[in-house]
């Protein structure tokens, strides 16, 4: 099987872009984002411990080494982490919004409607980006078990 890394099955289905330049751009708003949350988290009383930042940062740095250096192992490792992820938080939902700590009067009437919404936004985006992950994971693994296109230079 001869890897065209230009195959139009190689293009992100939102934007049209690589799915390396995807997977990369939504590398670097996850750390930024991670970052963001860090910061805040930080910045509230109690904070954040410091010990629940391992498995972020660890799955962070994995994933980057996947994306930036197009490594398949770590990039799986990152896929699976990312699922995991998904399903806790889609788990965690009801369970915050069932919690008496959580029973306001200004959402006590909301909960299901709020729980429905938020768990079905969770699911939708994390597909998203999950697939564009896995996408770039089926393009390096075509690359790597491929044949290479001959390289044809022209000189003017």
């Amino acid at each position: 099987m001869v890897f065209n890394p230009n195959d139009p099955k190689y293009k992100s289905c939102c934007c049209g872009c690589h799915v390396t330049i995807c997977a990369r751009v939504l590398m670097v708003l996850s750390i930024v984002g991670f970052a963001l949350q860090t910061l805040k988290a930080l910045g509230t009383p109690g904070g954040v411990p410091l010990l629940s930042l391992i498995i972020p940062v660890i799955g962070l740095v994995v994933g980057s080494i996947g994306v930036f250096n197009e490594k398949r192992t770590p990039l799986l490792i990152y896929i699976i982490l990312q699922i995991a992820g998904t399903v806790l938080s889609i788990i965690a939902v009801p369970i915050v919004l069932s919690s008496p700590e959580f029973d306001t009067r200004e959402v006590r009437d909301m909960k299901v409607p709020v729980g429905i919404i938020i768990v079905a936004f969770i699911a939708v985006i994390s597909f998203f980006v999950i697939k564009a992950f896995w996408n770039l994971y089926e393009y390096l693994k075509d690359r790597d078990e491929g044949d290479q296109l001959p390289v044809h230079y022209e000189h003017n």
